[in-house]
């Protein structure tokens, strides 16, 4: 849905202990192996999500547009008011969550404008890094270097003696840190640097495991590792099994333990459906490990879930009954990685009520499809 330990600080005694070289690793693998095992790493998988288009979400929520057009005109007519650029961007960014896509540049237009005027009036630079997500979740990098600038902006904000331990940040920094991370990792990607960005996941993934130990009852925490680290798997297809286990793993943790998630979190008006896309997931990661047993539990806890109807929960449980119906037969298969609903499609799943997803990205045989 932040690693200042890889970016910002020189490698300690300490973490170097965990860190042996590529010789130590590979040993006397000849040239051409570890170019191949390189090349195998750092490969980007070809069952990431799509960048959905406005016209796939069906029924979008009810919004108010001539609203949102008057705070628009507002923040055109003053352009160096932070106050109306703020107040139009979070108009659009709430259009774009009930599945108005068309509104995600307007959002991220007046946003940066408030950025740009006053860093500190508003929430902006949080508000956007997250919303920026949506382009970077399908591989979409032309506004990393901006959402870079934007968590590097909130990295110990506020903190009297800020810290690069991983266990002793604060929830916010760490998480902060970890998009940085993940972010600096993507535009790696993006402009041929694959081993680099490699290295740089797998230090997240380390950073992700040290502080879930260190911290067992920071929930939001291990909501944040299963969502980065069942992105890797599917991206990834080297070691894909192992992350896969792992987002399992985090993806429980936090189902059990979903009332201790933060209030924001378990916001069901704003929205509704959060806690059954997780719940989705963990089923999915469960059926693609061939854990048959778990993945029936997870879905079967997912119908008799006591949430709120809307339409998109109605999807999650038609893909819910499909899967228990047809569990061998999907049990195993690589296409169950990432999770649906995913990508941009998946910020819309948490927020939206009459709103219907796009399935262009959801792994079901033609022939079965209810």
């Amino acid at each position: 849905m932040h690693t200042l330990a890889f970016l910002n600080r020189p490698t300690s005694p300490r973490h170097s202990r965990h860190r042996p070289s590529l010789r130590t690793q590979f040993g006397a693998t000849s040239r051409a192996a570890l170019s191949f095992l390189l090349s195998a790493a750092c490969s980007i998988g070809s069952n990431l999500p799509h960048a959905p288009r406005p016209e796939d979400f069906e029924h979008p929520d009810a919004i108010d547009v001539r609203a949102i057009d008057i705070l628009s005109a507002k923040a055109d007519a003053s352009p160096a008011n932070v106050d109306s650029q703020f107040a139009a961007g979070m108009a659009h960014v709430h259009a774009v969550l009930k599945g108005h896509i068309r509104s995600q540049d307007q959002a991220e237009h007046y946003l940066e404008r408030a950025f740009r005027l006053d860093p500190n009036a508003y929430p902006t630079a949080r508000v956007l890094g997250r919303f920026l997500n949506m382009r970077n979740s399908v591989l979409d990098t032309s506004k990393i270097e901006l959402q870079l600038e934007l968590y590097r902006s909130l990295q110990h904000r506020g903190s009297d003696r800020p810290t690069f331990d991983i266990e002793d940040l604060s929830t916010l920094d760490f998480h902060t840190s970890s998009f940085l991370a993940a972010n600096a990792a993507l535009l790696d990607f993006g402009e041929g640097r694959k081993f680099v960005a490699w290295r740089k996941i797998r230090h997240l993934e380390r950073d992700l495991r040290a502080r879930t130990l260190a911290h067992p009852d920071e929930i939001d925490s291990f909501a944040l590792a299963g969502t980065f680290v069942s992105t890797f798997a599917a991206a990834l297809p080297l070691g894909r099994r192992r992350r896969a286990r792992a987002a399992a793993a985090y993806f429980e943790a936090q189902q059990n333990r979903w009332h201790d998630m933060s209030p924001n979190a378990q916001d069901t008006p704003w929205a509704p459906n959060t806690r059954s896309v997780f719940m989705l997931a963990l089923a999915e990661t469960q059926l693609y490990l061939n854990f048959v047993d778990q993945a029936r539990a997870t879905y079967e806890r997912l119908l008799a879930l006591d949430a709120t109807p809307t339409a998109v929960r109605g999807q999650l449980l038609v893909v819910a009954r499909h899967r228990l119906d047809h569990l061998q037969r999907y049990a195993g298969r690589p296409a169950l990685l990432p999770p649906w609903p995913n990508g941009a499609t998946s910020c819309v799943a948490c927020h939206a009520r009459h709103t219907l997803l796009p399935t262009t990205d959801l792994h079901m045989d033609a022939m079965l499809a209810p």
